[in-house]
C-alpha cells in the first residue's frame, strides 16, 4: 500500500454534472498536483433517468441508456473506473461488478474517500470494511439533509438511518461535512464530535471573475428543476412584480428532474414574459450567464453547501438566499440578502426587488468576491483535506 494512493468512491463523476461530481473532480485534480495518485470508482450513469428502475425524476425507467463512457480512462493523471448498475431504486443503484472490484482492490489504497448519504456506493465500502478492518475510510455525507418527502422520507428515517447509514458513519475514520449545520446533523446520529471535520468546497475564482458591467439578465437561478430548489418562488415573485409594472429579465437554468412542466404551467398561468428556462447549458456558457446577471436568487431548502452560490458571486451576482441549511452558513460567512423560511418566501423576494431592482450592487458584490477569493480557494482547501487524511492513524 502506497501512502500517496487515494481512492474516491461515488455514484457519479465527470462528465456527469452536479455538485458532488464537480467538487470531487476538483479535489482529485488538486490532490494530483500535490503528488497523490487518485483513482475514481464510479458508475457510467450521467443522471437519474439513464438506469433501469425507479427514480425521483421519472416513475419508472424501463431500459438503461448506454452513455458510451469508457469503462476505464485517465484524465489529467486521474484514473477513472466506471461500472454499470443493473437496477436503481431511487438513490440506490445495484452494482455487483463495482462491489467485486472494490472487494478485490480496496486494500491497495491508503485512504478510501466515499461521497453521499443514502447511496449504495459508500455503503459497499462500509460493508467491505467489516472484512478488511484496516481500511481507512473518509466519508463526505454532504447530502445527509436533503429533504426527502413521503415514502423516501419514511424509508430514510425508519430504515436507512438505523442500518446502512449508521454503519457507514460508524465505520468511517473521519467524516467531512461542508458546514456547521451539517455537523450538528451528523452529531445527532450519535457520532462523536472529534470524528467530524468541517471543510467547505472551493472555487477557482479566476475562471469566473469579470469586469462586465453590462447586466442584461436581472434575475438568474441555477439548480436542478425540482421542488425543494425553489424556482417556483421566483415565478410567483415575478407575478407580484408584474402587478407593479416591473418586468425583470429572468433566466432559470437547470436539469429537469420532473418539475419543468409545473414551472412552465405557472409561467403560463401568470402570463409572464421576459422569463425563460434552459435545461442544457455548457459550463463556459454558464459562466457567461453569471457575468451577465445582476441578482442570483436561490431559495433552496435542501443545500448541503451551495457551491453554485460561490460561482454566482465570483461571476458578479448579488445573492438572495434562503436562510436554511448550507445557505445559512454562506450567508453568515460571506453575506447576501437573507430570506426567512418561516415567512412568505416569494413576498420577501418581491419586497427586496421592488425596493432595489434599479440599485447598483457592484460595490457590495466586490466585497463578497474578496471573501470568496480568500476563504474558498481550492488549493488551500485541498491542503486542508490532506491534513485531515494525515490525522488518521
Amino acid at each position: 500500500m502506497k501512502k500517496n494512493k487515494i481512492l474516491f468512491v461515488l455514484q457519479r463523476f465527470y462528465p456527469s454534472v452536479g455538485g458532488t461530481q464537480n467538487y470531487s473532480f476538483l479535489y482529485a485534480k488538486e490532490l494530483t498536483k500535490l503528488g497523490y495518485d487518485v483513482d475514481i470508482v464510479t458508475t457510467d450513469s450521467l443522471d437519474n433517468l439513464d438506469v433501469r428502475g425507479f427514480s425521483s425524476g421519472r416513475r419508472f425507467t424501463f431500459k438503461s441508456k448506454n452513455n458510451k463512457l469508457l469503462k476505464k480512462e485517465t484524465i489529467g493523471g486521474i484514473n477513472i473506473f466506471r461500472f454499470s448498475p443493473i437496477f436503481q431504486f431511487f438513490t440506490v443503484m445495484i452494482n455487483p461488478s463495482m462491489f467485486f472490484f472494490l472487494l478485490l482492490n480496496i486494500q491497495k489504497y491508503y485512504i478510501v474517500h466515499t461521497y453521499c448519504y443514502m447511496y449504495a456506493e459508500p455503503d459497499m465500502v462500509s460493508v467491505i470494511s467489516l472484512i478488511f478492518r484496516n481500511i481507512k475510510i473518509v466519508h463526505s455525507p454532504q447530502d445527509i439533509d436533503v429533504p426527502f418527502e413521503g415514502f423516501l422520507k419514511k424509508l430514510k428515517e425508519t430504515f436507512y438511518d438505523k442500518s446502512f447509514g449508521r454503519l457507514t458513519l460508524k465505520r468511517s475514520s473521519k467524516i467531512i461535512v461542508l458546514t456547521n449545520e451539517l455537523k450538528k446533523r451528523v452529531k445527532k446520529m450519535n457520532i462523536e464530535s472529534g470524528k467530524i471535520e468541517i471543510l467547505p468546497i472551493g472555487i477557482d475564482f479566476n475562471n469566473y471573475k469579470t469586469t462586465n458591467n453590462n447586466k442584461s439578465i436581472d434575475i438568474l437561478f441555477v439548480g436542478r428543476l425540482t421542488e425543494y430548489k425553489g424556482a417556483q418562488y421566483i415565478i410567483k415573485t415575478l407575478e407580484m412584480l408584474k402587478n407593479d409594472g416591473i418586468f425583470p429579465n429572468t433566466l432559470i437554468i437547470g436539469k429537469d428532474y420532473g418539475y419543468k412542466n409545473i414551472l412552465e404551467k405557472n409561467i403560463e398561468d401568470y402570463e409572464l414574459q421576459n422569463i425563460s428556462i434552459n435545461t442544457n447549458v455548457r459550463d463556459k456558457d454558464l459562466i457567461n450567464f453569471y457575468r451577465s446577471s445582476k441578482f442570483f436568487i436561490f431559495p433552496s431548502s435542501g443545500e448541503g453547501f451551495g457551491g453554485v452560490v460561490l460561482e454566482a458571486i465570483s461571476g458578479g451576482c448579488y445573492p438572495i438566499l434562503l436562510k436554511e441549511k448550507g445557505l445559512k452558513d454562506l450567508l453568515g460567512n460571506i453575506g447576501g440578502y437573507s430570506i426567512d423560511k418561516d415567512k412568505d418566501i416569494s413576498k420577501q423576494i418581491y419586497m427586496f426587488l421592488k425596493e432595489n431592482h434599479t440599485k447598483d450592487f457592484s460595490n457590495e458584490v466586490t466585497v463578497l468576491q474578496n471573501i470568496v477569493k480568500k476563504d474558498y480557494n481550492w488549493t488551500n482547501i485541498a491542503k486542508k483535506l490532506v491534513q485531515i487524511y494525515e490525522k488518521i492513524q
